[in-house]
């Protein structure tokens, strides 16, 4: 899929998220990638939220490559406590076993608790990659909301 394409379809998911869940979106650029960001919220059973990054991942030779690679990350927490670092990822072992998509981790420079989804596609047109791409946030985030409460637990 091109470029343009792409960027259109990443306009609608922005727009889609605004509209579907009723959350403000902003996007930003980094290391050369352009991300959308939000904060999903009302999440577990607790309403917490967490901090959600959606964004294409380029390849070589953008325009000629197939695979269309877009990557959904979730900054879970923040400031996780390093002495716990080995329960948490003991507990995270047992999480990702079972999780259904994803997997869970801990960010150690950054000191976060995160979730990573790369979705791979090789949709032909532009509806097609967005209905993917909005099925597999949908996914992502009633995957983290049914573990919520689990990980946030494991924190304590």
């Amino acid at each position: 899929m091109d470029t343009n394409s792409k960027t259109a379809v990443f306009n609608r998911i922005k727009d889609y998220i605004e509209k579907e869940f009723d959350l403000k979106t902003e996007v930003n650029t980094s290391d050369g990638l352009t991300f959308i960001r939000t904060y999903p919220d009302d999440i577990g059973e607790n309403n917490g939220s967490f901090l959600l990054e959606l964004c294409f991942i380029p390849t070589e030779e953008e325009d000629d490559v197939e695979e269309t690679f877009f990557q959904i990350y979730s900054t879970i927490a923040l400031d996780l406590d390093e002495a716990n670092y080995p329960k948490i990822m003991n507990e995270l072992n047992d999480i990702n076993f079972n999780v259904t998509i994803g997997s869970y981790g801990i960010f150690r420079d950054q000191r976060q608790l995160y979730h990573k989804y790369m979705y791979v596609t090789t949709a032909d047109t532009e509806d097609q990659l967005f209905d993917e791409l909005t099925t597999a946030i949908g996914w992502v985030i009633n995957c983290i909301d049914d573990d919520y409460d689990k990980l946030m637990s494991i924190l304590d």
